[in-house]
């Protein structure tokens, strides 16, 4: 199992996406967005350049509709190129997000999640 850092604020907590500076954030990698409250869910697993990705998902209105839920949080990781498709394999298969992003087919390549 591969280990990955997974991003939280300078406090600790985890960051909500309303938030986190997309333009300061030059990571390849993964990154996890989700709903808190009462029942949290996966919204989205993706990949690429975590800056560009999660500045699109601070407008996407598909996503904002879910911060009745509680709030929107994001993490990411930087992962390397060559293993990209198959640790996305392994987040989606996991964490069943309910936007999925197309996925090359790959084996799995599982890590830790974030917790």
């Amino acid at each position: 199992m591969f280990q990955v850092q997974w991003i939280r604020s300078t406090g600790g907590s985890w960051c909500t996406l309303e938030q986190i500076y997309p333009d300061e954030i030059e990571t390849l990698g993964v990154f996890v967005l989700w709903h808190g409250g009462r029942m949290p869910r996966t919204l989205r697993v993706g990949h690429g350049s975590i800056g560009e990705r999660l500045a699109v998902l601070q407008k996407d209105t598909g996503v904002r509709r879910y911060r009745h839920f509680g709030p929107l949080y994001v993490t990411w990781a930087e992962v390397q190129p060559q293993h990209i498709s198959g640790i996305m394999r392994y987040l989606a298969v996991r964490l069943s997000p309910v936007f999925e992003d197309p996925a090359k087919p790959a084996m799995a390549i599982p890590i830790n999640l974030p917790a």
